[in-house]
Order: structure tokens, then C-alpha cells, then sequence
């Protein structure tokens, strides 16, 4: 049986080994970023994963990107997501992550949602990308 780990070290290495890890100023981890990383990052993390002859399982890539810092009359604003970067790192990630298979044939993962939030506390906005995960488990 493949674990949500498992599935985080596929997906960490395939990523790791694509043209992602080139772009992003910062880092690639498994579950959580690195505290008050100012950089942009991507954090690859497993939700969950049945036990069944084909197991499926659930993962999320996110990617952090800073927000942009702006002069406004008032001073410098930095609340505003610098759509252009979450928006050419998403297409990248979209085309890299939208249908994979190992090559023995008996692991594979694809998008199956895409969604941006904010993340206050660090002043970054960050692309969701949902990945539904199968793992034949005979």
C-alpha cells in the first residue's frame, strides 16, 4: 500500500526534476514551507489515500509568491497578490502536473482543481493546484 507519503515523494521528485524548480526563487518541500520564507516556494503535501486494488489519493501543490509592494499616497502597500507571477507560475505547473504517469504504468496523477488564496501572515498570495493521485495496489 502506497501512503500519503508515498504519494508526496512522487510528486516531490517529479516536480523536483522539472522545469519548476528552475523558476521559483526559493525552495520545493514536502508539507510545510520554511517559516518566514520571503521567496517563492512550492510545498508539495498529501491529503489523503484509500486502500483499495486501485488506490486513490489526494495532494496539494501549492505555490507561494510574494506579494507586490506598491507606493501609494497613504505609504507602501504590500496586501496586493502579484497576479502576473501566480499567473505564469500556474500555467507552468498546470502544463508540467495535468497528466502523469510512472514509467511502469502503475502510478499516475492529474489536476483535478485549481484555486488561489491569501496567506496574511506572510504577506503572499499562493496557487492551490489539487491533484487526484492512483497507485495500483495488487
Amino acid at each position: 500500500m502506497n501512503t500519503t507519503y508515498d504519494a508526496e515523494d512522487f510528486v516531490w521528485h517529479f516536480v523536483g526534476a522539472s522545469e519548476l524548480k528552475a523558476l521559483i526563487t526559493g525552495g520545493i518541500y514536502k508539507r510545510k514551507r520554511p517559516m518566514n520564507s520571503k521567496l517563492e516556494d512550492l510545498v508539495v503535501s498529501g491529503i489523503t489515500m484509500v486502500n483499495l486494488d486501485l488506490q486513490e489519493g489526494f495532494l496539494s501543490v501549492n505555490i507561494h509568491v510574494p506579494n507586490l509592494l506598491i507606493d501609494t499616497p497613504s505609504g507602501q502597500d504590500n496586501t496586493l497578490p502579484n497576479h502576473a507571477r501566480l499567473k505564469q507560475l500556474t500555467n507552468v505547473a498546470s502544463s508540467i502536473l495535468k497528466e502523469v504517469w510512472s514509467e511502469d504504468g502503475q502510478i499516475h496523477f492529474e489536476i483535478q482543481s485549481q484555486t488561489v488564496f491569501e496567506e496574511q501572515e506572510t504577506n503572499s498570495h499562493f496557487t492551490n493546484i489539487r491533484l487526484s493521485f492512483y497507485s495500483v495496489n495488487i
